[in-house]
């Protein structure tokens, strides 16, 4: 069992870290897909290619050990592409979805963290091969992955952190158990925040879900991160409620 104070109660493309114009304060989390599809024209280069990996000091063991778990669900012959540009879900098939996620990237408006059934936790231009594994809250709770984002919020200086995902999921799981408490004191941060659609007895809430998530993380980002934006409107016939977790 590691020990650190975030304690509570692999890819063949060369990876590197990717400048951009401005820190981002902000930490958007978006949840995977099932569907994985390489991308006819990829947006995220090789160049652009980043991992997770390397901002990380007390925790990289347990997430490369979990990633390493889930080996036998990787498709080890499949291409590499970034996440952003292989996950071909409702959400991530929003349009004009991807480029504004790289847009806000490239102008340091926000980071962009992907939580991943067989990664664990993915920076969106990481790049993965495709695989089949939903994720497993229970399993990556072991592999400490709650621990992970912790350190990366501390580490990459953010003070803000808004997850999108639906309401009863694993993702959701995930992000509850951080101990967002200590985060918030060692880190100096402002709020975390999820959002998550209300999908009632909403017939197709499968595609709906997930693609009025998208749409309102698009008016989130075209609003300055106002989570007014996100909160006021209507998605998919759908609203959408924050649940604050710190802040």
């Amino acid at each position: 069992m590691m020990i650190s104070k975030y304690d509570s109660s692999s890819s063949n493309a060369q990876l590197r870290d990717s400048p951009s114009k401005a820190k981002p304060n902000t930490l958007i989390l978006l949840p995977c897909s099932g569907s994985k599809r390489p991308p006819a024209t990829p947006l995220v280069s090789s160049e652009m290619a980043r991992s997770i990996l390397n901002d990380l000091h007390y925790t990289r063991t347990a997430l490369e050990q979990g990633r390493q778990g889930l080996g036998a669900c990787v498709r080890w012959g499949s291409p590499c592409y970034a996440a952003l540009d292989y996950y071909a879900g409702w959400l991530y098939s929003v349009f004009g979805f991807r480029k504004a996620v790289l847009e806000a990237r490239e102008l340091g408006l926000a980071e962009f963290c992907i939580l991943s059934g067989a990664y664990g936790l993915v920076y969106a231009e990481e790049f993965i091969h495709s695989y089949e594994k939903p994720l497993d809250a229970a399993y990556w709770r072991r592999h400490e992955l709650p621990r992970v984002l912790a350190e990366l919020i501390e580490t990459i200086g953010v003070k803000r952190v808004y997850g999108f995902c639906a309401a009863t999921t694993d993702y959701r799981k995930v992000l509850e158990d951080v101990n967002w408490l200590a985060v918030g004191r060692s880190a100096n941060l402002k709020t975390a925040v999820i959002f998550s659609p209300v999908a009632g007895g909403s017939s197709g809430a499968q595609t709906k879900v997930p693609t009025a998530l998208g749409e309102a993380i698009l008016a989130f980002l075209g609003n300055a991160l106002d989570p007014r934006a996100v909160l006021t409107g209507s998605w998919q016939g759908l609203t959408i409620k924050e649940a604050r977790l710190y802040g």
